[in-house]
């Protein structure tokens, strides 16, 4: 569509064909052929749909938070973000676990990366001034503090608990 958004259609289901089904994702088509040749239209991904975080004003990705916890050199680039509803008010939890045991609990640290998603992604900033998020915490936890998917060892990147 017109914001990069992709939708698609598929005939293959013959009984119930998903016809311009809006997959969510966003692309930008790029011009000119393929250096393989091929002449087929082609486009380059920008932004998964599950990679974005909606607010009542605004949205963050979650490349943006990881820009900003990448600033912080006692921290690994694992996290996770927990969303709840608390009433109207959402409530953000962030895990990360710490490069050396020195950052696990530091306040200190904690608040420096506050400051940080506060000041570098809008969405933080503008929903915490119009009070439509209830409480931040940044949790610092030790390497491993993460729980894992058992089945394929991977970390659930955000736990989104506000529509359930």
């Amino acid at each position: 569509d017109d914001d990069g958004a992709i939708i698609a259609t598929s005939l293959i289901r013959t009984l119930q064909p998903s016809i311009r089904m809006k997959v969510g994702d966003n692309i930008e088509w790029l011009e000119g052929e393929c250096p393989c040749g091929r002449t087929s239209p082609r486009f380059k991904l920008l932004q998964r749909s599950d990679e974005i975080i909606e607010f009542v004003h605004d949205s963050m990705t979650l490349e943006q938070l990881g820009s900003c916890l990448g600033k912080f050199s006692e921290l690994a680039p694992v996290f996770q973000l927990r969303l709840d509803l608390n009433g109207e008010q959402t409530e953000i939890i962030i895990r990360v676990e710490a490069a050396d045991s020195e950052a696990v609990d530091d306040y200190q640290l904690a608040s420096s990366i506050y400051e940080c998603l506060s000041a570098e992604i809008p969405a933080v900033g503008i929903n915490r001034r119009k009070n439509n998020i209830r409480a931040f915490k940044i949790l610092v936890v030790p390497s491993g503090g993460i729980a894992r998917v058992e089945t394929t060892g991977k970390i659930r990147r955000v736990i989104d608990k506000r529509f359930m």
